[in-house]
């Protein structure tokens, strides 16, 4: 099998727009070499090393041929991987409390978001709380070149 060149992310959206189903496979050539079916929805992916990371319900680690290498209960919105490797992730949360690895934080009010950086193995790093007082929501997250973190957020 070749090196895939291109990860393609298909989500069927169902009632009200909430992704019920994610598929994504491995293109090449311009035919898809693996698909693969997932009964949770998937937020986002990234690419590093010849891994695929997914997040939505859950953090999982895929390798190129589409096979499970891991999973953890992490859930969140946004990933993005730095140039060494870190996975940082996003998420929001509405619940008194949310445990990220091994890490619990606490809800400031009503509506808060996570920034937790995790290595390729899935371990926490850390993990810290983000939300202010009232409702915010991180929207999306990217790192500049020098590995800076900047979050988009809704509040």
């Amino acid at each position: 099998m070749t090196k895939c060149n291109k990860i393609l992310l298909i989500q069927l959206i169902l009632f009200f727009g909430i992704p019920k189903l994610s598929v994504f496979c491995a293109i090449e050539n311009p035919v898809y070499e693996w698909l693969k079916h997932e009964n949770s929805p998937m937020n986002d992916m990234r690419i590093y090393e010849g891994n695929i990371y997914t997040i939505g319900t859950s953090l999982k680690k895929w390798d190129t041929l589409g096979i499970l290498i891991w999973e953890k209960p992490i859930s969140g919105t946004k990933i993005e991987i730095s140039k060494t490797g870190e996975l940082f992730i996003i998420g929001n949360f509405n619940t008194a409390s949310i445990l990220i690895g091994n890490v619990l934080l606490a809800n400031v009010d009503n509506y808060d978001f996570y920034l937790a950086k995790i290595d390729t193995s899935g371990t926490v790093i850390w993990a810290k709380n983000c939300g202010v007082l009232g409702s915010d929501k991180a929207k999306d997250i990217c790192l500049d070149y020098d590995n800076e973190i900047y979050i988009n957020v809704e509040f």
